[in-house]
């Protein structure tokens, strides 16, 4: 291991190179979910062909299209995982991805037409997913034996730096698409993201920097031979798949929803791509409502074990995917509801999001090998990601005659009953083990 003099921020035994980190992945995040708000609006209202004339795409094709980008942008990790444990190490890796998530937002910014639109989604596809581990365990890799303990209050914070970057965001670029040109809509989150580049390299004399380890066999040699941590966290993997999907909805037909939806709120005019805020806002507020009063509440002689907390985050899931199924039958049937009833289900997908995504990234840190947890956050990244083709899959199957087989409430039924069923049997047939048996167990694997 490579290191620099450790320094704690002023007053705390908070690692420096931490501040760093959370400042850059606020930016990061910033500049990810503002493109990714304006999305499907974009596809669907503002994409034009060579000779400048509208040439949108359709409904079923920017879903298509928009989950296809969720599933590259989680599936992504595992190379950028590779790269960084087999031979670049995470801070060499972390600054390559960045430079080329900041070429795609430059890419969709300067070219309106699908063809800018195909290289802008691929290049921040491979450079916001190749990050996205290295992120994760380069967080853990900043705290020594003397403030371990702070590891674990340093992840929720490092969560709601994503949560406020995507929170600001979802406010604001949806407004400047709605005002000003595409192109500018764009170009505001490449500036954040050169501006996140910059300010994680600023940090780069804080950091403590572990080397890579040095060729892909060697580390397939890890994996092979250390196969316990994939059999504790395998549970967690799964349930993470389900989550992933309503996702990648919450941001693709939701949106669209939330378009035929009556948009005024108390008089004001909510546009559809900002209802992501509500998800954020309730992660902003629902962290410390979890951990100060509902988790004590539940568990006042000890922490709530994980299987609890993945059941109270599968139960909201479930909750807010039959709201969304209540609101589309009441279009069906010629409604017209709020935009306001969204709040509804995006908070309750973020309390889900609270309690089996951040316990995830938390204990597959703890159990995995010291030279594999940039590879075991890429695989629970990938897991993340599964849920998009899946979604697209069943959203795109046709009868013989050209109809969909599924229709859009039908389809929002078989994911709420999915649910159920992962509540019913996976989470009562699978046990987690506890954090200090898995680490014995990794000493003689």
């Amino acid at each position: 291991m490579t290191t620099n003099t450790p320094k704690d921020i002023a007053g705390t035994d908070y690692p420096l190179g931490t501040l760093h980190i959370l400042i850059s992945e606020l930016s990061e995040r910033y500049s990810f979910y503002g493109m990714k708000a304006i999305l499907v609006v974009f596809m669907t209202t503002y994409l034009r062909n060579e000779q400048g004339i509208l040439d949108t795409m359709s409904e079923p094709e920017a879903l298509m299209y928009h989950n296809l980008f969720h599933f590259l942008v989680y599936s992504t990790p595992i190379v950028g995982a590779i790269l960084s444990d087999a031979y670049c190490g995470k801070y060499r890796s972390i600054i390559f991805f960045s430079i080329v998530c900041c070429l795609g937002h430059l890419a969709l910014s300067l070219d309106e037409t699908r063809l800018g639109l195909i290289y802008g989604m691929v290049l921040i596809g491979i450079g916001a997913g190749g990050m996205k581990p290295c992120l994760n365990a380069y967080v853990g890799d900043q705290f020594t034996k003397d403030n371990q303990h702070l590891m674990s209050k340093t992840y929720v914070y490092f969560y709601q730096s994503v949560n406020i970057g995507a929170l600001l965001s979802s406010l604001l670029c949806p407004l400047i698409l709605a005002y000003y040109r595409p192109s500018i809509a764009f170009a505001v989150p490449g500036i954040i993201m050169l501006f996140s580049t910059f300010i994680f390299i600023k940090g780069s004399k804080y950091y403590i920097h572990k080397q890579a380890t040095k060729g892909i066999l060697k580390l397939c040699h890890r994996f092979y031979y250390k196969k316990t941590p994939f059999k504790i966290i395998l549970p967690i993997f799964i349930y993470s798949t389900i989550i992933g999907l309503l996702m990648a909805e919450s941001a693709s037909s939701w949106v669209m929803q939330a378009q035929k939806l009556n948009p005024y709120v108390f008089g004001y005019l909510w546009l559809p791509s900002q209802t992501g805020a509500f998800n954020s806002i309730a992660c902003i507020a629902g962290a410390p409502l979890l951990d100060l009063i509902i988790f004590p509440f539940l568990s006042p002689q000890k922490e709530l074990s994980k299987q609890k907390k993945i059941m109270i985050g599968f139960i909201f899931s479930s909750c807010s995917v039959l709201i969304i199924l209540c609101l589309q039958w009441a279009l069906e049937y010629g409604y017209k509801p709020s935009i306001a009833w969204h709040i509804l289900p995006h908070s309750f997908l973020a309390i889900s999001e609270l309690c089996v995504l951040v316990t995830a990234i938390n204990y597959t840190y703890i159990v995995s090998d010291k030279h594999l947890k940039t590879i075991y956050s890429a695989l629970f990244l990938f897991t993340l990601g599964c849920g998009a083709p899946v979604s697209a899959m069943m959203r795109n199957l046709k009868w013989s005659n050209g109809d969909f087989i599924f229709s859009l409430p039908t389809y929002f039924l078989i994911l709420c009953i999915l649910q159920w069923m992962c509540v019913g049997n996976l989470l009562k047939k699978l046990a987690f083990i506890p954090d200090e048996t898995a680490k014995k167990w990794l000493k003689h694997a």
